[in-house]
């Protein structure tokens, strides 16, 4: 939520701090509904790290002390938020500049940019989510994968000719997504904006483990070590 509501923040001085919000309103509708919801609330309620029979009860103590969720974590996910809203907006903002589509048509109009955005941030939150996932399943890989093509499935209908004429007045982003999609500048912008945004916090996060581990990683690490281990065992003795 932090990426998706500063990106209308920052996009305020471009329209003169007049409210204008660069998104769709059925898209604004959407994103916390059906677009972004389901991975996050599936990782809550199955995500599991450790089975009962491995996890020692010192590790209840990362909630109990709240290790997992405070001050810190909360400033680091706003400022998490923060450098992904401003990547979302400016980069493909930047990349679009002053651009003309094949058929001549201008392609930093509000609809045309508002769709490119609305598009990169539903991905990026999701592959966010994707890298949150330590256990994957059949589930967790149709919600996640499945919320991002259902932003995809959702525009294709809503600019479409057959919205747009039933109901113009709501439907105002007509063709967006399909000019959008047409041009390969987005595909790129979409592969670099998901490149910039993730891979810091990737860095950050293996940082984390590899200089100031939690006992609940060290288990993990202990855990997999075993596993390696055993497994190196049976194949030396079948050899």
């Amino acid at each position: 939520n932090f990426a998706f509501t500063l990106v209308q923040l920052f996009y305020a001085p471009f329209c003169g701090f007049t409210a204008q919000t660069i998104f769709d309103p059925m898209y604004i509708t959407l994103y916390n509904v059906v677009f972004t919801s389901f991975p996050i609330m599936l990782v809550g309620v199955m995500d599991q790290e450790l089975s009962i029979d491995d996890a020692p009860p010192e590790v209840y103590e990362v909630g109990q002390l709240n290790q997992l969720f405070n001050k810190q974590a909360f400033a680091l996910s706003g400022f998490h938020g923060f450098i992904v809203a401003a990547a979302c907006l400016f980069i493909p903002y930047q990349m679009f500049a002053q651009s003309i589509s094949f058929d001549g048509l201008d392609q930093q109009s509000m609809y045309f940019i508002g769709t490119a955005i609305a598009g990169i941030v539903t991905i990026v939150v999701n592959f966010q989510v994707a890298l949150e996932t330590t256990l994957w399943t059949v589930y967790n890989h149709l919600l996640t994968w499945g919320s991002i093509l259902s932003w995809f499935a959702c525009f294709l209908f809503i600019c479409s000719p057959f919205c747009f004429q039933w109901y113009p007045e709501s439907f105002s982003y007509f063709d967006g997504i399909y000019r959008v999609v047409a041009t390969r500048t987005w595909w790129l912008t979409m592969c670099l904006t998901v490149v910039i945004c993730l891979f810091p916090f990737i860095g950050y996060r293996l940082y984390v483990i590899l200089t100031q581990p939690t006992l609940l990683q060290e288990v993990m690490y202990n855990i997999e070590k075993r596993k390696k281990y055993r497994l190196r065992l049976c194949v030396d003795t079948t050899a």
